[in-house]
């Protein structure tokens, strides 16, 4: 386990995971053009009554189980920068959705 200070909402906080989750969260990251911070945001405007960590595990498997399919592939606009809308926009809709209810 491994403890990392990340901004979210403009206050710093502390999230503990699993390297290979911190490994995963910064390859998001890079594939999606967003910061830590930018997706930890995100995730904490809309994770209802979990705890930031846990939502962050959850959307971690959530992004990767869709990215192992095809369709997952074009449902989520992985590799798509034709549209030019910045990455931490375009999850937004799909972060909210994905905790609508929790």
């Amino acid at each position: 386990m491994t403890c990392k200070n990340v901004n979210v909402s403009g206050r710093r906080t502390s999230i503990r995971i699993e390297e290979e989750l911190w490994s995963a969260a910064e390859e998001l990251c890079m594939r999606e053009e967003m910061t830590l911070h930018e997706l930890c945001t995100l995730i904490d405007q809309h994770k209802g009554a979990s705890g930031l960590t846990a939502a962050l595990r959850v959307f971690l498997i959530v992004y990767f189980r869709l990215a192992a399919t095809e369709s997952g592939h074009l449902e989520v606009g992985h590799g798509t920068i034709k549209n030019k809308v910045r990455a931490a926009d375009r999850w937004r809709p799909f972060i909210a959705q994905m905790f609508a209810g929790s």
